[in-house]
């Protein structure tokens, strides 16, 4: 009788097992979002405060809140584990007009993005009204990722060039400079690839300008 016991036993825990299995087999695997630059996320939601006449009044920092990950594109919403925020008031100009300057960062779900084949760790968005930076931090040391993210900047600029209706680059090749290479994208800016001066194990991809 004990025995028979023992047997029910564990078959209900073998079946529970293979159910289990089972579940967990039908599953679909995570899909992995590939991104190739000019496609960040939107990660901030502003608020902006108006006078009673309409006019919209200087941004201040408690106008300004990351998104909520159900608040994310649907493409996004599986790869963003979470979002953090840091925001610092500024003065623009000489008449003390004040805005805001932001940092956001997305942390990725392991995995969940790619950029050129290689995994995508972070997001950071720095903004203001006179500069902006965008960032893809990739977990792969600047030896290991630097040409990879050349032939992709390369390729991408030569397929801007051969799309109609754009006007594309006429030298497409990518400068190397003593902390990285770079390629202009427009007068005031252009994408930068650099080891990440807060890891050297992982590797920047940047969008910015200045003002």
């Amino acid at each position: 009788m004990i025995r028979a016991a023992t047997w029910l036993a564990h078959s209900g825990l073998l079946a529970g097992l293979l159910l289990a299995h089972c579940v967990l087999a039908a599953e679909p695997p995570r899909p992995v979002l590939e991104v190739a630059g000019d496609d960040f996320p939107d990660l901030i939601v502003l608020l902006p405060r108006f006078t009673p006449d309409g006019t919209q009044l200087p941004l201040a920092c408690d106008q300004v809140r990351p998104r909520r990950i159900d608040e994310l594109d649907p493409r996004w919403r599986r790869a963003v584990g979470r979002i953090h925020l840091d925001c610092e008031s500024m003065e623009t100009d000489d008449e003390g007009v004040s805005t805001v300057a932001t940092v956001i960062t997305a942390f990725l779900n392991p995995g969940a993005v790619r950029m050129a084949s290689l995994p995508v760790a972070e997001i950071r968005l720095m903004d203001s009204d006179l500069w902006s930076d965008h960032q893809f931090v990739l977990p792969t040391a600047y030896a290991q990722a630097g040409e990879v993210l050349r032939a992709h900047v390369e390729q991408r600029c030569r397929l801007a060039q051969d799309s109609p209706g754009l006007i594309g680059r006429r030298d497409c090749r990518v400068t190397e400079e003593a902390d990285g290479m770079f390629i202009e994208t427009g007068a005031f800016g252009g994408i930068w690839v650099y080891p990440d001066p807060l890891d050297p194990q992982r590797t920047v991809y940047a969008e910015s300008w200045a003002d």
